[in-house]
């Protein structure tokens, strides 16, 4: 369980067999999926973290942009999977 927008309320992440993290929040009563994290395979030292439940939500980086009322996320130049330690 995982609080993931900052609502107080916990989310639950729930992970695949594959390298897949599914983010779900309860939105008018019911369980709704948020969104999802995804790692490359070959990336093993992820999965004992995740077992033990040593996940926290951070503030991004980068805020999204609002352009003419529209939301745009940036796509961010920093090598993510290097920040994992999970480079070949």
């Amino acid at each position: 369980l995982i609080d993931i927008d900052a609502d107080g309320a916990l989310d639950v992440a729930l992970q695949n067999k594959g390298s897949v993290l599914h983010l779900f929040r309860q939105v008018g009563g019911y369980w709704r999926p948020a969104g999802t994290v995804s790692w490359r395979s070959e990336c093993t030292r992820i999965a004992e973290p995740i077992k033990r439940g040593a996940i926290r939500a951070l503030t991004p980086e980068l805020q999204d942009l609002e352009i003419g009322g529209v939301r745009y996320r940036i796509n961010s130049m920093d090598n993510a999977v290097a920040k994992t330690g999970c480079v070949e």
